[in-house]
């Protein structure tokens, strides 16, 4: 979302929006039904510290350019590492596939 604001693109910042409020009902949703609330509230914690520290980052950064580059860099890793995460369970599942035969 920061980045469509540097960038100021109204698009991205409009489907960011709408993707930040699911995003938070969701995290509130999974926190309510969750196990284990401790940690997925450090989690979250540790998350919300990341950003703020991006937030603050370009805010502060005098270069809008550079900053908008630094932020979309972030954020397109971010992205890739989001729909790559469930990939890691296909290895779990692999290693027992492997381990009953």
């Amino acid at each position: 979302m920061k980045y469509g604001m540097l960038i100021e693109d109204r698009f991205i910042l409009l489907v960011n929006v709408f993707g930040t409020i699911l995003q938070a009902s969701y995290v509130c949703i999974f926190i309510l039904y969750s196990v284990k609330k401790f940690k997925t509230v450090k989690q979250m914690i540790v998350a919300t510290c990341f950003l703020g520290a991006v937030y603050f980052y370009s805010f502060y950064e005098e270069d809008k350019a550079l900053a908008a580059k630094y932020v979309g860099f972030l954020s397109c890793a971010v992205t890739v590492l989001f729909f790559a995460s469930p990939l890691i369970l296909l290895v779990s599942l692999f290693d027992l596939f492997l381990a009953s035969e």
